[in-house]
């Protein structure tokens, strides 16, 4: 008899913590969703890349107006290096955007599949 009522209340604990919980607590749905976005070791250097060309500047003077060596921002362009948070924020100034501008364009890129 004891068993049986310690079966009951562990499945009524159960069905209470499972079921009932979610009722009272009305978890809205976006946020169990989760957007997987892979890491692209390309995305970054060719981002930068495709932004450098279109304000039609050099390496050199890009490399220049951020404070960075030549050879530094090439290793980045080829994909050779990842920059690091303070080289992104002085590629992005250099640019004339703001480092979360620059962070947005690399998520595009990965997000559109490198369109």
């Amino acid at each position: 008899m004891k068993y049986h009522l310690f079966l009951f209340i562990i499945a009524y604990i159960f069905y209470f913590v499972y079921y009932r919980i979610h009722i009272f607590i009305k978890i809205p749905l976006h946020s169990y969703m989760v957007i997987y976005m892979e890491f692209s070791k390309t995305s970054t250097g060719e981002t930068i890349k495709r932004l450098r060309k279109s304000k039609k500047l050099s390496q050199e003077v890009l490399s220049g107006l951020a404070g960075i060596g030549r050879s530094h921002l090439a290793m980045i362009e080829n994909c050779k290096k990842q920059p690091n948070f303070e080289t992104i924020w002085k590629i992005a100034y250099a640019l004339e955007m703001k480092p979360h501008e620059l962070v947005t364009e690399i998520e595009n890129y990965v997000f559109n599949d490198n369109v």
